[in-house]
């Protein structure tokens, strides 16, 4: 089991049973905090563009990782460990790419400690390049209001 991640209130510790033959994808920032201070490889890894990564974009560096690591004909098991309010976007990315897979977003099980990745309690960075993404209040907005009404009305996002 990761030793970083414990049970959120009313799930189960671990009910998706972690093993090696999950594929852990993260973005650079979750990924360097897991090895420094857990020893925990992450398998797939989105590192910025010229300081800037997109949903897309991270899905897309995921995908390149995935298909280098997975044999075709296997059944493909990923742990998405990502910001609650943006897994549910990538987990859907990730399947369109990969469909026959199984995406397991950690926070939907587990609870996060993201101030243990330089993040505020609900896993949002107020050090940010990007306003919408500096706290939870500002990423709802922008995603209602300005970026992807339609994610919300889809269920890509949950408010």
């Amino acid at each position: 089991d990761l030793p970083c991640l414990g049970p959120t209130e009313g799930t189960q510790p671990h009910p998706f049973r972690y093993t090696r033959s999950t594929l852990v994808c993260a973005q650079w920032e979750i990924a360097d905090a897991l090895r420094a201070k857990y020893g925990v490889e992450v398998d797939c890894r989105a590192d910025p563009i010229e300081g800037y990564l997109s949903s897309f974009g991270v899905v897309a560096q995921f995908a390149r990782g995935l298909a280098a690591r997975h044999a075709s004909g296997d059944s493909l098991r990923v742990l998405l460990v990502a910001n609650p309010d943006h897994a549910p976007r990538c987990s859907k990315i990730l399947l369109s790419m990969f469909p026959h897979a199984t995406v397991i977003c950690a926070t939907d099980h587990i609870r996060v400690p993201w101030t243990q990745f330089s993040c505020n309690a609900e896993g949002y960075d107020p050090q940010s390049s990007q306003f919408w993404t500096t706290d939870r209040k500002h990423f709802v907005r922008w995603e209602l209001y300005r970026a992807r009404p339609e994610f919300v009305q889809e269920g890509w996002f949950a408010v």
